[in-house]
């Protein structure tokens, strides 16, 4: 019984107290509800763009990157590597009988947003004529493919869309030259479109970059999931 007493005073005691103490109450409340606010913002920023980055995996094709490295931008591969990783088995040879390789760089330049101005990070991948042959989905909508050797590039859609002076015709500066936009891809939404494609030995030069970023090769046996890394 005693117990029981002591249990309904102290419920008295603090409903008695409830307009004593709402200031706190609500900060608590409003508190509680931010970080929910937020929590859930993250979660579903983090889950579009899981499901962008899988959208452009695909079973038949595998990425190769450095050992060590988490990142396709912070991977290196030398030519050394590449002539290795060419040599490996389970690689498809396209109609031509060539390997179906692709070799690629990716580089990091700022260029202005179409809303405001600021400058922005834009994803520039070098690419090698092979690429068409590991990379069908990549389709030009608009304008032309890029010619090599040239300062020229394709944007992706996304790309194109939040950008300023990106359209076909245009030209962009970055690593101190002048490229022009000579077409525009769609690659069924996937994170490419975000994306700016040129003539990797190209980019290389301007960039001071003597290594490639990864290589991109088809496989002759689709797998579930293929981990690769530099021999």
């Amino acid at each position: 019984m005693n117990e029981m007493r002591q249990t309904a005073a102290i419920t008295a005691i603090n409903l008695q107290s409830i307009p004593q103490r709402i200031g706190t109450s609500l900060v608590i409340c409003v508190g509680i509800a931010g970080v929910v606010a937020v929590l859930t913002t993250v979660l579903a920023m983090a889950t579009g763009l899981k499901a962008t980055l899988a959208s452009a995996a695909r079973a038949d094709r595998a990425i190769v990157i450095g050992s060590g490295s988490l990142a396709e931008a912070l991977s290196s591969i030398s030519r050394d590597n590449l002539a290795a990783i060419e040599a490996a088995p389970g690689i498809r040879r396209g109609a031509d009988g060539k390997l179906d390789v692709s070799p690629e760089v990716l580089l990091s330049v700022n260029l202005p947003r179409k809303k405001d101005g600021n400058l922005s990070a834009l994803s520039v991948r070098g690419l090698t004529p092979e690429f068409g042959n590991v990379r069908p989905e990549i389709q030009i909508r608009e304008g032309r493919i890029f010619t090599t050797g040239v300062h020229e590039i394709i944007v992706g859609q996304s790309a194109h869309d939040q950008f300023a002076a990106l359209n076909v015709g245009d030209t962009a500066s970055f690593h101190n030259g002048d490229w022009k936009v000579v077409g525009r891809f769609t690659s069924n939404g996937d994170v490419h479109e975000s994306e700016a494609f040129g003539d990797a030995t190209t980019l290389m030069s301007a960039a001071q970059r003597t290594v490639f970023s990864g290589v991109t090769v088809a496989l002759e046996s689709p797998r579930r999931s293929t981990r690769s890394r530099k021999p």
